[in-house]
């Protein structure tokens, strides 16, 4: 079995783009001038994951001001207050749901570089899982949080059919599941969105970062690659509560340092977690998402991938 990788959520934006978005918000520049950087960056980043010789692409999420705040462009959703994003020093825009949540037009097409995707060899589409964004989210509307992630879901699976590009892979970014407690009943509403998701018939992702309590991860089901934040919570007990599963991604490169890791040290690791479980398909990625460090030292950190992919295990 060799060693493969993918990059996990929001890319960082370079100093040219950030220019380019202050210029537009001046008025500066226009819409297309602006979708031109956008595309020039997201550009850079798939040819970066080519050099690294990662298995599935992404464009960065570059359009992305945080991970919830296109998901206010859905009927019945406003943006909120600035809150902190779980215990970075980053914000997000809370999500105010002010009515029944439902679809009216395609909007996160419009927050994918779509066509820098076009001559990738595997694509991946990152996208946030319903629950963490009721979790996040302030509630005027819904009496149960279960119809509030039902009616997102909804709206979620119905937009992603209108992306109209070869996908070959989904992954679902989950902050949330693992840091807060939740029951059964909010678990299996995970669970059924991922359901949904087997409509399109791609592989899922499940990706969960901010881990404090690993026991829920017994309990998720119906995805085909596990993805796990290794640098944030307990990391033995983490490990120790995989479940069995044909293939897992270990968030080893730790996005809270800007100390580059050692690729000794990657290798050591992936090969004392992966003794614990039978495995088809092992993964490295970065623990949570790469904008919390700079655009240069994001850069710097993804490169020791390439010292440790292809490794026999």
């Amino acid at each position: 079995m060799k060693i493969q990788s993918f990059l996990t959520g929001l890319f960082p934006r370079s100093k040219e783009l950030r220019k380019a978005i202050r210029a537009y918000q001046k008025k500066e520049i226009n819409k297309e001038d602006l979708e031109k950087v956008y595309s020039s960056e997201a550009n850079k980043l798939i040819e970066i994951q080519k050099e690294l010789g990662i298995s599935y692409y992404q464009e960065g999420m570059l359009k992305w001001q945080d991970l919830l705040r296109p998901l206010c462009n859905y009927h019945g959703i406003q943006e909120g207050t600035l809150i902190r994003w779980f215990e970075t020093n980053f914000f997000y825009r809370m999500p105010i749901i002010k009515d029944k949540i439902k679809y009216e037009e395609p909007v996160l097409r419009e927050f994918y570089c779509l066509d820098t995707l076009k001559g990738a060899n595997k694509v991946m589409i990152p996208i946030p899982d319903p629950l963490t964004f009721a979790i996040l989210s302030e509630n005027y509307h819904y009496s149960r949080i279960k119809d509030l992630v039902d009616d997102i879901s909804e709206v979620i699976i119905d937009d992603i059919s209108n992306i109209k590009i070869n996908i070959d892979a989904f992954q679902v970014i989950s902050p949330a599941i693992g840091y807060y407690e939740l029951d059964d009943e909010d678990l299996k509403s995970y669970n059924d969105f991922l359901k949904k998701l087997r409509y399109f018939n791609k592989k899922i992702i499940v990706h969960f970062s901010f881990i404090r309590h690993p026991s829920f991860l017994s309990k998720i089901q119906d995805y085909d690659i596990l993805s796990l934040d290794l640098c944030y919570g307990d990391r033995e007990k983490i490990i120790k509560a995989i479940p069995n599963c044909n293939a897992l991604s270990l968030g080893l490169i730790d996005v809270s340092t800007s100390l580059i890791e050692e690729a000794s040290y990657l290798l050591k690791e992936i090969k004392r977690i992966s003794n614990y479980k039978k495995l088809s398909e092992l993964y490295i990625t970065n623990s949570s998402d790469l904008d919390l460090l700079p655009y240069e030292k994001a850069i710097e950190k993804i490169k020791v991938i390439k010292e440790v992919l292809n490794h026999e295990l």
